[in-house]
């Protein structure tokens, strides 16, 4: 099974509890108006990998108590990404989902993929992103956090409404953005 990934962070704190690898993959058909990743939207190939190829490197991270899946739109690849998320349990990592869709949508889908993605995720983190244009911030406000496994119960980065940012350069001196960053930032970088 084939994976178009958008991108992977080995190490991010920002993006679910604890220190987690980061994957986004290409592809979305939201297209919310708060989005700072339009770069994924389009349906192009980034990079296709190899499910079990991507679960080996993950697997093999130091440290990581899980990833996340992000992009794009993780439900517009459920199939490949629940395969991904089912090897990486069974290897004691948990997944996190983020989604522009609800999860009332995702829950009433008959869509199998979906469903199997949302067997694999220990915490959900659905709806929209929306800009504030009063704070200039992204808001979770319209997003919902759902804890679909026990593994967690609370998520304390979620519930004050805003995320961190995090800048990671690589030895490339490549800078990448993750988090929530505003408009400010992305500009002044």
């Amino acid at each position: 099974m084939i994976l178009n990934m958008a991108g992977l962070v080995e190490r991010s704190v920002v993006n679910g509890p604890g220190i987690r690898a980061v994957l986004w993959v290409q592809g979305c058909p939201i297209h919310c108006k708060g989005c700072f990743n339009k770069k994924m939207w389009p349906y192009e190939t980034a990079k296709n990998v190899g499910v079990e190829e991507l679960a080996c490197r993950i697997a093999g991270i130091s440290g990581i108590e899980g990833v996340t899946f992000s992009g794009g739109e993780p439900f517009s690849q459920a199939e490949a990404l629940a395969e991904l998320g089912g090897i990486l349990k069974s290897r004691g990592l948990s997944i996190v989902t983020f989604t522009g869709y609800t999860f009332e949508e995702i829950a009433q889908s008959s869509d199998i993929g979906w469903k199997r993605l949302l067997d694999v995720t220990d915490v959900l983190i659905a709806g929209p992103y929306v800009n504030d244009d009063v704070s200039n911030h992204t808001r979770l406000s319209h997003k919902k956090t759902v804890f679909l496994t026990d593994r967690y119960r609370i998520v304390g980065q979620y519930s004050k409404g805003y995320h961190e940012v995090e800048l990671i350069i690589d030895a490339g001196g490549i800078i990448t953005i993750t988090g929530y960053p505003d408009d400010r930032l992305i500009k002044d970088l």
